[in-house]
């Protein structure tokens, strides 16, 4: 039976932070990295096929691989279920993610935010969600941007509660370092959002920039702001790119155009043939 893999992002771009620096402790990281990394690209080759999640894992996977055996196959969301409430008032700008996971640059974010504010007076609040609470610094952050009165904390959501906040944004922001997809992006284009994120990797596959939301460079701070200002300031602009959005979720992102991308690569399965490494790869 041909063995398939599935792919979100490498090894190195998941611990490039904890490699970073000096220390026996990052000097440790990095090593074990190199001999992870080893493995990890011995299975990228010898198996049947590698699903991958984005455009730049597949250039990365198509290199090992020749070329060959490379599917691009994204998860699906349940897009009956996240869907437009029409009744809805859109009335926040809304992050979701691990709040405590410094990819996620929370503070990058806080930063964009408070700079479209000082030129905004009544500018729209900003809700953050996810399993668990910011870390002590990001909360310190808040406090130290004067943003504590806009700025409002979600943490551990509901299934139903976390789709009602993607359904009253009026925009999900996400301002990471690195994402092997983004399915937060997804969600919020699922319930009728536009979206704004880093170009940090996964998001170049779903954001189609300036047309269902909008791409900035990572680490940004300027760029993101002004991204959120001309969002949050134009909402014809972003009626059209939630319209958009709610479409190519259900196009390219929904269960069953999940489903149907997997099922044609299974069904050319049993005609797959185990491919042998070209050569050893050394640590």
């Amino acid at each position: 039976c041909p063995v398939f893999v599935q792919v979100a992002t490498t090894l190195d771009a998941e611990r490039r932070a904890a490699t970073n620096g000096g220390g026996w402790k990052a000097g440790l990281r990095h090593l074990t990295t190199r001999m992870a990394r080893r493995l990890e690209q011995r299975g990228l080759q010898e198996t049947a096929g590698v699903f991958v999640e984005n455009r730049w894992m597949a250039d990365h996977v198509g290199a090992l691989r020749k070329g060959t055996g490379v599917y691009f196959a994204p998860p699906g969301v349940d897009t009956d279920y996240l869907q437009p409430d029409p009744l809805a008032e859109r009335k926040h700008l809304l992050f979701v993610g691990r709040m405590d996971d410094r990819r996620k640059n929370l503070a990058l974010l806080l930063k964009a935010y408070a700079q479209y504010l000082s030129r905004n007076d009544y500018g729209v609040p900003l809700v953050l969600a996810g399993f668990r609470g910011p870390l002590p610094e990001h909360r310190q952050l808040i406090d130290d941007l004067g943003l504590t009165a806009k700025v409002t904390i979600h943490a551990g959501p509901t299934r139903a509660e976390l789709r009602g906040l993607y359904q009253t944004a009026k925009l999900v922001a996400l301002s990471s370092n690195e994402e092997g997809l983004g399915m937060v992006l997804v969600e919020g284009m699922a319930c009728g959002a536009p979206v704004l994120s880093t170009d940090c990797g996964g998001p170049r596959t779903i954001v189609n920039s300036g047309k269902n939301g909008l791409l900035v460079p990572v680490g940004d701070v300027e760029a993101f702001a002004s991204a959120l200002e001309r969002m949050l300031t134009n909402p014809g602009m972003v009626a059209a790119m939630g319209g958009e959005a709610r479409r190519n979720a259900v196009m390219d992102f929904s269960l069953e155009a999940a489903g149907r991308r997997f099922t044609e690569i299974y069904e050319k399965a049993p005609f797959a043939q185990r491919r042998a490494p070209d050569h050893d790869l050394a640590l």
